[in-house]
């Protein structure tokens, strides 16, 4: 389908090393504990950097998705592929409702995969789990989801907590009032101000920072990352966290989310149906239900 096919359209975009450090010369920064945080330039393609010491530290992405995911066509080999490639030491697959295409990469590449899952709550507010072993049905309250992830020992990640289309504050204090770790940088959080009120609401409260790509296609691996030094589980992760600092080198236009609908649209009409998986009613109790492109 035409719609299925719109991400090979915009091609690979690759990123040379000294791109960072360009973009970090000519952009005015605010220092601020730990590094610097620029101002932003532009309403989109903003590029935004923060200062940290290399030494044993590795680039993760937080924050990815795969076909498993309702708007992306991703095959999980490519992604790992994508990931290698863009010169990623991690990357967490964090497929919506799903830890399916998490478990297909980390079968290809285990050293590079951190399995999560995006979950969308009761409350609409997005949480990330990071070191999952059981997929958490969509559709629970906010702090039972945060409380199923710590079940297994995994890490509570706040994605884009601003960047939302309304009651924007509110999602933002229900995911961080839970969160372990808040991403300050989201590659597709088009508008500047989205990424700033996180970093500042993040610093205001004293939590981990950390950027994520929210890739859906494969040339926007690499967009961002985070810089932390070398971990193996999720307890060394909570750890080297707290010294970690996000990188975004760019941020997409807001036509990358029309290009997502689209995809989204496409697999609805094509009847594609992801495997069953567990949802709640609204009375807490869970039922099977498969439900295309989730």
């Amino acid at each position: 389908m035409a719609a299925l096919e719109v991400a090979r359209w915009l091609g690979p975009a690759p990123f040379p090393p000294s791109a960072v450090d360009r973009h970090k010369a000519r952009t005015p920064q605010i220092p601020i504990a730990g590094g610097t945080f620029p101002a932003p330039s532009g309403i989109w393609g903003t590029f935004y950097y923060m200062d940290i010491a290399v030494g044993t530290n590795v680039k993760v992405d937080l924050h990815a998705h795969t076909r498993y995911s309702r708007d992306s066509t991703l095959m999980p080999r490519e992604f790992v592929a994508r990931a290698r490639g863009a010169g990623l030491d991690r990357i967490a697959v964090t497929d919506h409702n799903t830890i399916d295409g998490a478990q297909e990469a980390s079968a290809i590449d285990p050293s590079l995969i951190i399995v999560g899952e995006e979950i969308d709550t009761r409350e609409r507010t997005h949480l990330i789990g990071l070191f999952l072993h059981q997929a958490i049905p969509r559709g629970l309250r906010v702090r039972e989801v945060a409380g199923r992830i710590r079940e297994q020992g995994g890490v509570v990640y706040a994605p884009h907590p601003f960047a939302y289309p309304w009651a924007a504050e509110r999602h933002a204090l229900e995911a961080m009032s839970v969160a372990d770790v808040v991403e300050v940088f989201n590659a597709r959080a088009f508008l500047p101000i989205w990424n700033r009120r996180a970093f500042s609401a993040a610093r205001s409260m004293g939590l981990p920072v950390a950027a994520g790509s929210d890739s859906h296609f494969a040339h926007e691996i690499g967009a961002a990352w985070t810089e932390l030094p070398a971990f193996g589980s999720a307890d060394e992760f909570r750890r080297s966290v707290a010294s970690a600092a996000p990188v975004g080198l760019r941020t997409q236009t807001p036509f990358i989310h029309c290009v997502s609908l689209a995809v989204q649209m496409g697999k609805a009409f094509a009847g594609v149906v992801s495997p069953k998986r567990q949802v709640t009613d609204r009375d807490g109790r869970q039922s099977p239900l498969a439900e295309a492109g989730q």
